[in-house]
């Protein structure tokens, strides 16, 4: 049998389903290091809660729940603005708050969510504890600036990123590369600022892609069949003709 098929079209499917492939089985592999990430957060967070060490090893406790004990410099508080997160419709700000601990080390705190109106801190008197307080939060690491992140006006003391240095500097507290996330440990709702779920919520849509990769290999492969058969490919058979 002997067939002769489009050179630069049969090329081109190849190559297009071979890139179609690679990238679906990379989304595949995406997949898996996501959930076996989840695995790890949730085995994490169900841990007792930890007072934070000294020295902070951050890979070894990220997202463990950490107990902080101390009283919070309210004067040293900034805004972090939450972009698209809205509660009952309307936007506003994390609260990020300096903690003093009993030996003197400050530790940045993420106390929580308020309204955009609510965003000064003498619009919310009632949110500034004042002496010793405990709280049970979540810790992680500083952050980098993303490719369409706005740089943070210092000034204005308006955050879109959490920049430890930065905000290091801006306090005038030595600050480690990381902060803690309070957590609403008691499910307490509308009060200010309003503390975050004891969870990590991770977006995960390497199945979707995954799935749209492998669909768009096979959709090119049935094109490609299509095509073929309209140029009117037969296959030619050589052979001997044999007499009765």
């Amino acid at each position: 049998m002997k067939t002769k098929l489009p050179l630069i079209p049969t090329i081109f499917t190849i190559a297009a389903i071979i890139v179609l492939l690679t990238f679906g089985t990379w989304q595949v592999q995406r997949l898996v290091w996501k959930k076996n990430l989840v695995a790890q957060i949730a085995e994490k967070v169900a841990l007792a809660p930890i007072e934070l060490p000294d020295n902070i090893d951050i890979e070894s406790i990220k997202y463990q729940r950490i107990l902080l004990e101390g009283h919070f410099l309210h004067d040293k508080e900034i805004h972090l603005f939450t972009g698209p997160h809205k509660m009952n419709g309307e936007s506003g700000y994390n609260i990020f708050t300096p903690l003093e601990t009993k030996n003197g080390k400050v530790v940045l705190v993420d106390r929580g969510w308020v309204p955009a109106k609510q965003k000064q801190s003498a619009n919310r008197p009632e949110t500034l504890i004042e002496g010793e307080v405990a709280l049970i939060g979540m810790l992680h690491a500083g952050e980098h600036q993303g490719r369409f992140t706005p740089d943070n006006d210092i000034e204005k003391n308006l955050w879109f990123w959490i920049d430890i240095p930065a905000i290091a500097g801006f306090t005038g507290k030595q600050l480690d590369n990381v902060y803690v996330r309070a957590l609403d440990t008691d499910g307490v709702e509308n009060i200010l600022p309003v503390a975050g779920k004891a969870t990590i919520e991770l977006r995960n849509d390497h199945l979707q892609y995954a799935i749209i990769w492998y669909s768009f290999a096979v959709i090119l492969l049935i094109i490609y069949i299509i095509y073929i058969r309209g140029l009117g490919f037969r296959c030619q058979v050589s052979g001997k003709k044999t007499d009765n």
